[in-house]
């Protein structure tokens, strides 16, 4: 029989205790799919979650409409984390944002309010067990909550840091269940697209979930970057393809000032990097500088299209977006050391496509990686080409996303 978690307490710091047989592990490595999420709301409703049902034999899909707990929806996001936003377009994105800090206001000060301001979570799962009546959720198999994330994390982090009583509160549930396995990947994006109100939606973030956008972010959070000394002082390049997935995970990982310290070392705020930047460097590197200049958003697109049709080695793919962008760092740093004034992103875009260009893209990315940077010789050849790019784009009337290398 399978057994559940256990959770304690260690000097303050919330434990969560698992086994890992040597079967459940050859699973992972077998399939190197996410373990899914099992909920069982009598474990954090004190019996089933009393819900209504809409369903319809020619739907390809039922909807669970109910009202969740405040305490249990911050219990399951203590004991799962950001494994339950896996779905979702983002992450939290911590109180500074004027939604957010108007959710935690509300939880202080409103608790009984909360329900009427706030828009609820929406949720997917890929089954549902029911109670005899049909109108109680005893139990959901992998539960994702692909709307709502701000909701639940700042639930759990309010009670934690201001030690808020969240006996009041109820959250409104709307569970979809999908008769249709083949439509999940397709629709989940446009419930949260179509559902979201509060934070907005970016392009971008409606393919965070989407492969191998998943892939690459579990390599980034478990291979190692070389120590450029050639020491032990290994570190992470962490990749966020839902914004707020850094801040959380440290806030979840490294509550203490110690911890935080020793997060900060081990996984820098410079080392962190989103699909937006992903797709600039690449972009750069296949020598599409015209098409960078487009924008986050249209440049990305037209990235995760070329992304899409690559099948490779995803953790060499890691390792080469690494070594891509440290030469972009590099480049914007040179930028300013030589003190150009505008058109920073334009120019080291060209600057680094018009250098793949003259090497035919025969830098040895891998040696970079090792290295964790390139040589001397590369850097100056980049600052040069700068400066060239620089005084070409000034003197240029065209417009920058129509000049091809």
């Amino acid at each position: 029989p399978k057994n559940p978690s256990e959770k304690e307490e260690i000097e303050g710091i919330a434990v969560t205790r698992a086994v890992w047989d040597i079967e459940r592990t050859f699973n992972f490595i077998q399939t190197g799919k996410r373990e899914t999420i099992s909920i069982d709301f009598t474990d954090y409703c004190n019996g089933p979650l009393e819900c209504s049902v809409l369903d319809d034999s020619d739907k390809f899909y039922t909807t669970y409409l109910g009202f969740v707990p405040g305490d249990a929806l911050a219990d399951m996001y203590g004991k799962w984390g950001i494994k339950m936003l896996d779905m979702n377009v983002r992450v939290f994105l911590g109180v500074g944002g004027k939604i957010n800090k108007g959710i935690r206001e509300t939880i202080i000060n409103e608790p009984e309010m909360f329900c009427a301001y706030n828009n609820g979570i929406n949720v997917f799962s890929k089954d549902i067990e029911l109670n005899e009546k049909g109108n109680g959720i005893l139990k959901t198999d992998d539960f994702q909550i692909i709307n709502g994330g701000q909701t639940v994390s700042s639930l759990f982090h309010t009670r934690r840091k201001h030690k808020a009583d969240l006996s009041k509160i109820s959250v409104q549930m709307k569970l979809t269940v999908f008769k249709d396995e083949e439509r999940i990947q397709k629709m989940v994006p446009l419930i949260s697209q179509y559902s979201n109100t509060q934070n907005k939606v970016q392009l971008a973030d409606l393919s965070a979930n989407e492969k191998p956008h998943p892939e690459i972010k579990a390599i980034s959070y478990n291979q190692l970057a070389p120590d450029p000394t050639g020491g032990s002082k290994e570190t992470y390049w962490i990749y966020e393809p839902a914004r707020g997935g850094y801040t959380e995970f440290k806030n979840l990982s490294a509550p203490t000032p110690s911890q935080s310290k020793k997060f900060n070392i081990l996984r820098p705020k410079t080392q962190k990097f989103d699909k937006l930047k992903l797709a600039k460097v690449w972009n750069s590197y296949l020598r599409l500088p015209h098409v960078v200049c487009l924008g986050g958003q249209k440049n990305f697109a037209h990235f995760n299209v070329w992304l899409r049709d690559q099948e490779e080695d995803y953790s060499a793919f890691f390792r080469k977006s690494v070594a891509l962008l440290i030469l972009w760092n590099k480049t914007e740093k040179l930028f300013t050391k030589i003190k150009l004034q505008a058109y920073r992103h334009a120019v080291v875009s060209y600057a680094l496509s018009w250098f793949f260009d003259k090497t035919d893209s025969k830098i040895d990315l891998e040696k970079i990686w090792d290295k964790q940077s390139a040589t001397e010789t590369i850097y100056d050849d980049l600052e040069r080409m700068l400066i060239i790019v620089n005084d070409h784009i000034r003197d240029t009337d065209e417009n920058l996303s129509l000049i091809h290398i």
